[in-house]
């Protein structure tokens, strides 16, 4: 278990003098029973004495504990001390009313806490029984007050632990209690008071920065940071719109320093933040704006540097139109490329080479000379020398991919993936339904079964003619001995079907035996082909008797395996198709009340969607337009309930109203997550690792 609670602190010193530093006058004892164990506690800024030294104990040093280890309050802020062991490497501790616990957050610091009960008063003052699962309880920091913090009285009552005062480097005082007074203590070493080395800048906030002069570049200034602001301040006011190269230049080992870049209202606009000798950070800038550059010594420290400003290097963009602008299979295309230097220095010899790895793709034209590209705007075109033929035979309604490298003289270089559109046409059915001739919703064993629908085009181009539909009884059923007659017209349209058009095909009934048991499943094949002779083949699966929801997850989600920030943990995520209508249920382990996000995702392995709740309002979200989310909600989108207390939550959508995936073939991959709407990441999510598929 981690309680990732500790927030120890750190003794900078080389000298072992965090000791008592104790008051051992005007001091008030008192004896607690303490889990069976008599402890004498002394308060008022005074040790602890005459203590057993058992797990959970008071202590100031480590000899005052039977396992040699002491969490002080000083060095640790467990309040009056706290006795302490490793947890031995199988977990356990020597202590029997002890237990092992990550107190680390994740990093494996094992140590043993005093066992208490959880809801119970047995912890001593300053402690709260935490609950370590399993009913177990651990004694842990918790100070309410400065009473509670016997040596530094001081006390976070957000995090429960004690404080000590950061060093005044001029007060005479020993503030942090490490034993060394202002600049005998190496807090204070970065303080110009004990002698750091400050430059002369005068430039430790922002409305005092010093002003660099960059007219003419490059340029550069030594500096050296100091407290007790530890961060300089520089102002930079560029008389041309270029790119700009900010380099900080030090020694990472005597101090770690950081970059960052402001407006004129001081709000960040870049930053590096590395761990080695140089920050580095390339800005495009404007005429006649103000910008500021801040240099921080992460922590408190002192260290000197070197700020240079250069312009920035070449930075090449691309603008690519393809020719012919609408692509097909088995077109040759030319791509017509506009290339635009956006970085502060000029690009000398650009020369750029096409390629791809599209098996789909022949590339004919590999290569063109741009030539020098000015900085800050310059361009350079080509339309003529780079080309490629796409395959007759792509039919996927996928881009064909390529990739422009391009390079200068200087060794810069740069690559830019090419996605080039190929619409196809995508025949399947739309607009479906299954009647019975039982009339009861259900294909039942012996009866007979009409299958009504449309043709759609669901790719970007235009099928051929003279659309035409054959449905047979697919091998993958599980139902033998199927029959069924051919419709006495099986064209479904004359004209060709644009993107997105459909028409309406005649029904085709199938006969079902009745030796056939429910559950078993008819696979209906409808193969729609074209006068092109192109050829599309989607399955339509039919259930026999009662349709029920079925699991996508391969196994329930665990109960328990929230971040416990919302109470409806997730248990199934189930589904089932009837007739053009998908419907999803998620479970929950117990009733919940329903006042956050609910999310189910869809993909077809390319794009994806959300079909949410949120807040109790229902939207739809789409990786295809960023993540915006859908204007207006389909009419046949439903969630239910949105409100209230429930242990299942229903939602369902028409196949034909689901955007931006395909579902083409009849599979999609699906999960879940809910969230309170407040945490930073989601509470639950199901499966927990990768998303299900679902077909039908």
């Amino acid at each position: 278990l981690s309680l990732g609670l500790f927030a120890f602190g750190c003794d900078d010193d080389d000298d072992s003098n965090n000791t008592n530093n104790t008051n051992n006058t005007n001091n008030t004892t008192t004896t607690n029973n303490i889990n069976n164990t008599n402890n004498t506690t002394t308060t008022n800024n005074t040790n602890n004495t005459n203590n057993d030294g058992a797990v959970g104990d008071p202590c100031t040093v480590d000899t005052d504990c039977v396992q040699g280890l002491c969490m002080g309050e000083v060095s640790d802020g467990m309040p009056a001390g706290y006795c302490s062991e490793d947890c031995s490497d199988s977990g356990t501790c020597a202590d029997a009313n002890s237990s092992c616990v990550d107190v680390s957050g994740g990093y494996g610091i094992g140590r043993c806490l005093e066992t208490c009960t959880v809801g119970g008063t047995d912890c001593r003052t300053g402690y709260e029984c935490f609950d370590l699962g399993d009913g177990t309880g651990g004694c842990f920091a918790s100070c309410t007050g400065s009473s509670d913090c016997v040596e530094t009285g001081i006390c976070d009552t957000a995090t429960g632990f004690c404080e000590v005062m950061p060093e005044d480097c001029g007060n005479g005082v020993d503030d942090d209690l490490d034993g060394d007074i202002d600049c005998a203590d190496s807090d204070c070493a970065a303080d110009v008071a004990c002698g750091c080395p400050e430059d002369t800048y005068d430039n430790a906030t922002g409305a005092t920065a010093y002003e660099m002069d960059i007219t003419s570049l490059p340029t550069s200034l030594d500096g050296h940071i100091c407290g007790p602001a530890y961060e300089d301040w520089f102002e930079i006011n560029p008389t041309e719109s270029t790119s700009l190269s900010i380099t900080l230049s030090f020694t990472h080992a005597d101090g770690d320093l950081d970059l960052y870049v402001a407006d004129s209202n001081f709000d960040d606009i870049d930053g590096s933040l590395g761990t080695s000798d140089t920050e580095n950070v390339v800005l495009g800038v404007d005429a006649g704006e103000t910008y500021y550059i801040r240099v921080e010594i992460y922590g408190e420290g002192h260290n000197g540097y070197t700020l240079g400003v250069d312009y920035g290097p070449a930075d090449i963009s691309a603008d690519i139109v393809t020719n012919p602008v609408v692509v097909g299979p088995g077109d040759d295309v030319t791509l017509e490329v506009t290339l635009t230097n956006v970085g502060g220095m000029d690009a000398i010899n650009v020369v750029g080479t096409l390629s791809s790895t599209d098996t789909d793709v022949t590339v004919t034209g590999t290569s063109a000379t741009f030539g020098d590209i000015s900085a800050s705007g310059g361009t350079a075109s080509d339309t003529a020398a780079l080309t490629f033929t796409v395959d007759a035979g792509h039919n996927s309604n996928l881009p064909v991919n390529l990739t422009l490298d391009l390079v200068d003289d200087a060794g810069d270089s740069w690559s830019i993936p090419v996605a080039v559109q190929v619409p196809y046409a995508q025949l399947g059915y739309t607009a479906d339904s299954i009647s019975d001739s039982g009339s009861d919703g259900d294909v039942d064993p012996g009866e007979d079964f009409t299958f009504t629908f449309s043709a759609v085009n669901n790719g970007g181009a235009d099928s051929g003619t003279n659309v035409t539909v054959d449905v047979a009884v697919d091998p993958s059923s599980t139902v033998a001995g199927v029959t069924f007659s051919v419709p006495p017209n099986t064209l479904c349209s004359a004209a060709a079907l644009a993107p997105s058009a459909t028409a309406a095909c005649d029904p085709w009934t199938f006969s079902v035996p009745a030796g056939a048991a429910n559950g078993e499943t008819v696979v209906l094949a409808v193969t729609f082909t074209d006068d092109n002779g192109d050829s599309w083949t989607t399955t339509k699966t039919v259930t026999l008797g009662p349709v029920t929801y079925m699991s996508v997850l391969d196994a329930e989600d665990a109960q328990g395996d929230t971040d416990g920030s919302y109470d409806c943990d997730l248990k199934d995520v189930l589904a089932y198709v009837a007739g053009d209508t998908l419907y999803i249920r998620t479970t929950f382990h117990s009733a919940c009340t329903v006042n956050g996000l609910h999310d189910l995702y869809l993909s077809d392995g390319t794009n994806y969607i959300t079909l949410t709740l949120e807040n109790n309002a229902i939207a739809i979200w789409s990786s295809s337009n960023g993540w915006a989310s859908a204007l207006t909600n389909p009419a046949s989108f439903a969630v239910t309930p949105t409100v209230g207390s429930t242990s299942t939550v229903d939602y369902e959508i028409a196949i034909a109203d689901i955007p931006d995936i395909a579902t083409t073939g009849n599979t999609v991959q699906m999960s879940a997550a809910v969230d309170d709407a407040l945490a930073s990441t989601y509470a639950d999510y199901a499966p927990d690792d990768t998303l299900a598929s679902f077909s039908w």
